[in-house]
């Protein structure tokens, strides 16, 4: 590979219990060669084959174990263990979370990834097969990244496939020794009787110059082993929650439908998408809040599409109140633990007393005829075309499951799955919150980053979540940057939504273009949730030239060119439609910072980065270059700069 990751002869190992007993069998792996090889080994409980697939650049590896004997639990397989040679203070590593919510972002030598205070959001947002995090001890899921930290050399690994366990990675990095890479396959412990074969998810490890390309390329590998869905078009439109949260009502959706259709043509709205409170209890989507909503949400299909637009609805598929009648109906129905237990699943002042909701066990045969027929009525009988589906991390939460021989990401994807089948392939799926890898090939966009908020961040985004995983604008723009690279592969990317309102929000004006240059560049849907009749006509501009920077877009592309800077990448490019790109520069300090941007460093052609012209999005500037350099002069905290490159 190279000096980041040297693929020396390293040993497989495989996790599991024989009666309640930890054991670990080991086998030698050497990599070296090109071609394709097989492995295999045995012991008195098992045996097993790994297939190698390697040339001078790319490591393919896939494991496969079979069970001897009775007694037998399969705890995890670790199918790559590598180190390198360089001092990991020369090296930078790259974190992905595990679900929409959790960050993405480069970590230091010695650094400690941060996790929410709160156990129960980090439970949520941290995969359950993920340990915490000590001093130089990176975790990530489904795919990592090594960086020279002076550039020049890059590795990335990651999964060909996450339907059936959660990979993920421990890349240690620690001053003074040399950087290493541990890749681990959990199986949650799922019992493997005699002559049963478990296949672990192939692992592909890719080597070279530039760490974005790399991802690139992982990426797409991704998407043809998953059967990725990509939407042929963006989505763009309102969304009632960030302007009235739970607090809908008829009369709220009906003035608000007037507004959007107002200005349907004019911000070329296309999604009309009713959010959470219509509902009776989380849990119970097709029984309306009887004093908010007494003519049922399904009254407003028709005159939303009478009005021109599309309607949608967001419903948490796996998570019911526990007073929901879902949950009184069927408590065996509901996921619990080893000691029958019912697991909480989320806690939400915003559902105020019934603020806690338990999660729903998709391999339960009861549970998979109900989402299904729920999502069946909602759109085949009722008439909408979009769902955004919540909390879907529940769905994988560990449990005494009434399948235990599903994993935990095996019980998403079977939960995802029963409902694609039962709405049909033209009605779209946005996930949220939820585990990437198991939703490539059902959703057709994905949330990539936590919640915006009115603010740029706050108290409880600050210290109880450690600016990771909480709504905070600050959490959505970093993971809008670094996900980037995923919209048009795996899925349209979904950035959350554009607040550009002055009233009751504490975003500066700084702080709004931020967001609106990061929701214009980076992904596949476009939604305002505003009140739309209380904009002024500036902050309606502001809407109208997102909407017009998103659609001169070319498909795909989007990439942050520093994906490995720690902390926050700073440099998100889309490549336009004409042949030019956009490129945002973001300060996300809280300090002012002097900001220059090297042209010769985009992906351009020569001749074509030497002749560029550059102008300033937003005020309108032409910016010079001199020597190929653009002096953007100091940025104050929290702004940024949208230039277009022609």
């Amino acid at each position: 590979m190279n000096d980041l990751l040297r693929l020396q002869p390293y040993s497989l190992r495989i996790l599991y219990r024989v009666d309640g007993v930890p054991r670990v069998a080991a086998t030698a792996i050497d990599p070296v060669g090109r071609g394709v090889g097989v492995v295999q080994g045995a012991n008195d409980d098992l045996e097993w084959t790994v297939r190698l697939e390697r040339d001078d650049a790319s490591l393919v590896v896939e494991p496969r174990v079979t069970s001897l004997r009775l007694g037998v639990r399969l705890d995890a397989i670790e199918p790559l263990r590598a180190v390198g040679s360089l001092d990991a203070r020369e090296a930078r590593a790259l974190h992905n979370g595990w679900q929409s919510w959790s960050a993405f972002l480069g970590v230091e030598a010695d650094a400690v990834v941060p996790r929410p205070r709160w156990r129960l959001i980090d439970r949520i947002t941290s995969s359950p097969s993920t340990a915490p995090s000590a001093r130089g001890e990176i975790w990530s899921e489904l795919v990592t990244a090594l960086v020279a930290a002076n550039g020049g050399a890059a590795v990335v690994a990651g999964y060909l496939r996450a339907a059936s366990q959660f990979g993920g990675f421990e890349v240690v990095l620690r001053r003074g020794e040399p950087p290493a890479l541990i890749a681990r396959l959990p199986f949650d412990g799922v019992p493997l009787p005699p002559g049963e074969t478990r296949a672990g998810e192939p692992l592909l490890v890719l080597a070279g110059d530039e760490p974005t390309a790399l991802l690139e390329d992982w990426a797409a590998r991704l998407a043809r082993a998953s059967g990725a869905r990509v939407p042929g078009a963006s989505v763009v439109g309102w969304c009632s929650w960030y302007e009235h949260f739970e607090r809908i009502s008829e009369p709220v959706i009906a003035r608000n439908l007037e507004q959007a259709a107002a200005l349907r043509e004019r911000l070329d709205l296309e999604l009309f998408q009713i959010d959470d409170g219509y509902q009776a209890a989380i849990g119970d989507w097709l029984t309306p809040a009887r004093k908010r909503f007494a003519r049922g949400v399904k009254h407003f299909v028709p005159r939303i599409v009478e009005r021109g637009l599309t309607p949608g609805l967001w419903l948490a598929p796996f998570l019911a109140a526990r007073r929901a009648q879902v949950a009184r109906e069927h408590p065996d129905w509901l996921l619990r633990d080893l000691y029958g237990r019912v697991v909480p699943a989320i806690y939400n002042p915003r559902w105020s007393r019934v603020s806690t909701a338990a999660a729903l066990d998709p391999t339960h045969p009861g549970v998979q005829e109900h989402v299904a027929s729920v999502c069946a009525t909602l759109t085949r009988e009722w008439g909408f075309r979009f769902l955004k589906l919540d909390f879907l991390y529940a769905a994988s939460l560990p449990g005494a499951r009434h399948d235990p021989r599903a994993t935990n990401a095996e019980a998403l994807r079977t939960g995802l799955e029963a409902i694609r089948r039962a709405v049909g392939d033209e009605v779209r799926l946005l996930g949220c919150g939820c585990p990437l890898g198991p939703a490539i090939g059902v959703v057709d966009l994905m949330r990539i980053g936590p919640d915006v908020a009115p603010t740029w961040s706050d108290w409880l985004a600050r210290n109880l979540g450690r600016d990771v995983g909480l709504p905070a604008t600050r959490n959505a723009v970093r993971n809008s940057i670094g996900r980037a690279f995923l919209h048009g592969v795996a899925w349209g990317n979904d950035p959350d939504c554009l607040l550009v309102r002055k009233r009751r929000s504490r975003l500066s004006d700084d702080e709004v273009l931020t967001l609106a240059t990061t929701v214009a560049l980076a992904g596949g849907s476009v939604l305002l949730s505003d009140d739309l009749a209380a904009l002024p006509e500036e902050r309606v501009a502001i809407a109208q030239r997102v909407l017009e920077i998103h659609r001169e877009l070319a498909p795909g592309g989007r990439r942050a060119l520093d994906p490995a800077t720690p902390g926050f990448p700073r440099l998100l490019l889309a490549p336009r439609r004409d042949g030019g790109v956009y490129l945002a520069v973001v300060n996300p300090d809280d300090a002012p910072r002097a900001t220059t941007v090297r042209l010769d460093e985009l992906p351009l052609p020569p001749a074509a980065w030497r002749a560029a012209r550059v102008r300033d999005v937003w005020s309108g500037a032409e910016l010079p270059a001199v020597d190929g350099t653009i002096d953007l002069g100091v940025l104050p905290p929290h702004a940024s700069r949208l230039l277009q490159v022609a």
